[in-house]
């Protein structure tokens, strides 16, 4: 068991691809992006590298406020957003996990459907309903 989690903890991640494949033609599309991180408010961030940048979308600061200071490398993992999602003509990249240049791993979506905070929403309005 325990040799069985050394193993998953050594396999290789998946190569991060440039911010210029990832927008290029095509349906949106999964994958993982590495760059320099632009911070432009809390929780708004624009990830750099050397073809290109692109917005992330990553949770409301209500929900977790994300400690990553402007020039800090990280890699992000998640998925093109649909065309529709993009502001302004520019391209968004919905971030389902990061690494921060340190190491720390951050968990913002564990699979498809609706991330976290919208169910915490449902919650919280649900009960003030209640009251």
């Amino acid at each position: 068991m325990v040799l069985g989690g050394i193993a998953i903890g050594l396999v290789p991640r998946d190569p991060p691809v440039t911010v210029r494949q990832m927008v290029a033609d095509g349906p949106p599309q999964a994958g993982v992006l590495a760059g320099t991180v632009e911070v432009l408010r809390p929780n708004r961030f624009r990830l750099r590298d050397q073809t290109g940048a692109i917005r992330l979308e990553t949770c409301p600061s209500w929900y977790r406020r994300l400690p990553l200071h402007s020039g800090e490398q990280v890699r992000v993992q998640g998925e093109l957003a649909p065309r529709s999602r993009w502001l302004m003509d520019r391209p968004v990249f919905i971030v389902h996990r990061l690494r921060r240049e340190a190491g720390e791993e951050i968990v913002l979506r564990h699979n498809e459907g609706p991330p976290p905070w919208q169910r915490e929403t449902w919650r919280a309005s649900t009960l003030a309903s209640d009251d």
